[in-house]
């Protein structure tokens, strides 16, 4: 039982009775009993007091010599910050000249008088005035939790990786090939589950009010013509025989799959609704389209490649400077020479020359040989090497961070916006006035009613175009922001001659920088240990 204290009201003056806690409860303290008699203007002796506190032996000790009515049992009522409890903490009445005591219903007019409606404790309440303990916090009112819910999930049943890296094999060499980046599907297999999103229960707070979840996030399984979606829209499966491929959009694509030994002048140009396998070379001057993924087995000379998923080249690319890799997902290749390519995830070789590279995600260059070595390579999110340049000082440009394109994005998408308000600036009077009108019972001309639809429909577009571009903009500035977090990894030797760009920052080497990261730190281009 709590500690406790109860006036004592005479005609001498006002005491005060302090009774100690038993059965581990809590002690009172001089600032609850102060608390307590500021509240009620009661005059009182500090020490009498203090003394009073520390002794709690229930002898009666005076505080002031003014004669008082007597004092209520009572009781303060305490809402928590989330308005979701409300605890009672109870005084005794005065002794001596005995206060009056308080009832259940007296509480409950109480917390019925500050709104109080919700999650009443009855029997709390009831089991309180049945044995009285006083200088304790009795929850009276609880409100219901609110149950928060979960987004939607989705599990793709095979390889989505957009940081696909090769295996150091133990002779030294890199295993470019089996990184699963292809997946094969069977027709009848399932290739995505969804979890759909739990939305939560609504909680109550002590008032009465509603207490909403916090906003969940909905999914869809999204397939192409080569997949069919169960009745319950929770489970995705192939229809055909072929390969599987997430897309940048959130498609599931399942392709079926072209073989051709090679192409070239027996073969033509190849546009394919699939994944493509060529078993032999790509000649210069041919392009290969696909909505799948690309596999070469042999090489590629100066020729296109173009797929929506990856593209896997057994050799390797001399793109002769007209040679072109376009991949939605991954690239992995032996060797990039005098090529451009870009990749939506990671692009894997063991040496990258006098090229054009672009990756959505890494740039990872590694086996015996592992350099880059002059053109410019840019990764959003890191590059990783063994040698960058050459003791000759080839000029190398590395770059990472955001999409180089992307401020240019930005630029454009703050001008419409900023055009966007101005029109919708400009419609705003014209609109308000006619609003105004008809809220008036004024009757409206056919041609005022037209010119109304036409601005309600304006502003609408507008309002849609302010709100999409705002919200892209706003990505863009945070993929700019986590730029800055980007890197570049030598493991051998970066040479003079090597330009190394993060975000806005660049720096040009004029010594060789062996073992290290480049890193912003404080505004600058800086070498960090590895």
């Amino acid at each position: 039982m709590n500690g406790y204290f109860q006036l004592m009201i005479t005609d001498q003056g006002t005491g005060i009775k302090v009774f100690a806690a038993t059965e581990g409860g809590v002690s009172i303290t001089t600032p609850d009993v102060r608390e307590y008699l500021d509240k009620r203007s009661i005059t009182y002796d500090i020490v009498a007091l203090d003394n009073a506190v520390s002794a709690a032996n229930g002898s009666v000790a005076m505080i002031n010599a003014t004669p008082l009515m007597p004092e209520r049992e009572s009781c303060r009522l305490t809402v928590s910050d989330d308005e979701m409890t409300v605890t009672g903490y109870f005084y005794p009445p005065s002794d001596g000249k005995k206060g009056e005591e308080m009832s259940a219903d007296e509480v409950k007019k109480d917390l019925a008088f500050q709104k109080i409606t919700y999650g009443i404790q009855e029997e709390t309440i009831k089991a309180f005035f049945a044995k009285r303990e006083y200088c304790k916090e009795i929850v009276l009112a609880l409100g219901k939790k609110v149950r928060e819910g979960s987004d939607a999930s989705i599990e793709y049943l095979f390889s989505t990786d957009m940081h696909a890296k090769p295996e150091l094999k133990e002779d030294g060499t890199v295993d470019f090939f089996n990184l699963n980046l292809i997946s094969h599907v069977q027709e009848g297999d399932e290739v995505a589950k969804l979890t759909p999103e739990d939305p939560g229960e609504d909680g109550w707070n002590v008032y009465g009010k509603p207490v909403m979840p916090q906003k969940v996030k909905h999914l869809d399984l999204k397939g192409n013509k080569n997949t069919k979606l169960s009745e319950d829209k929770l489970t995705l499966t192939a229809t055909v025989n072929g390969h599987v491929s997430l897309s940048a959009n959130g498609v599931v694509e399942v392709s079926n799959v072209f073989t051709v030994p090679e192409v070239g002048v027996s073969s033509g140009n190849i546009n394919y609704d699939g994944s493509i396998v060529i078993n032999g070379d790509v000649d210069s001057g041919y392009e290969v389209k696909a909505s799948g993924d690309i596999e070469v087995k042999g090489s590629v000379s100066g020729a296109i490649l173009r797929a929506k998923g990856n593209v896997v080249l057994t050799r390797g690319m001399n793109g002769m400077t007209k040679g072109e890799i376009h991949a939605g997902g991954n690239v992995v290749t032996k060797f990039l020479e005098a090529a451009t390519v870009r990749a939506g995830g990671t692009v894997s070789a063991e040496s990258i020359m006098r090229s054009t590279v672009f990756a959505g995600a890494e740039i990872y260059v590694d086996g015996k040989r592992g350099f880059i070595a002059g053109g410019q390579v840019s990764a959003k999110e890191r590059i990783t090497a063994k040698t960058l340049g050459s003791e000759l000082g080839v000029n190398t440009l590395v770059e990472v961070g955001a999409d180089p394109t992307l401020k240019e994005s930005v630029k454009k998408m703050q001008a419409e916006i900023a055009d966007a308000e101005k029109k919708k600036e400009a419609i705003q009077e014209p609109l308000a006035n006619l609003l105004r009108k008809l809220k008036a019972g004024v009757t409206l001309t056919p041609e005022q009613l037209k010119y109304l639809q036409q601005l309600n429909m304006q502003n609408k577009i507008l309002d849609g175009l302010i709100e999409k571009n705002t919200k892209a903009c706003d990505d863009a500035k945070q993929q700019m922001k986590d730029a800055k977090r980007a890197e570049v990894i030598v493991n051998e030797t970066a040479y003079p001659g090597t330009t190394i760009g993060i975000a806005d920052y660049t720096r040009d080497l004029k010594t060789p920088v062996k073992y290290s990261r480049f890193i912003i730190d404080e505004g600058e281009i800086r070498i960090a240990g590895l």
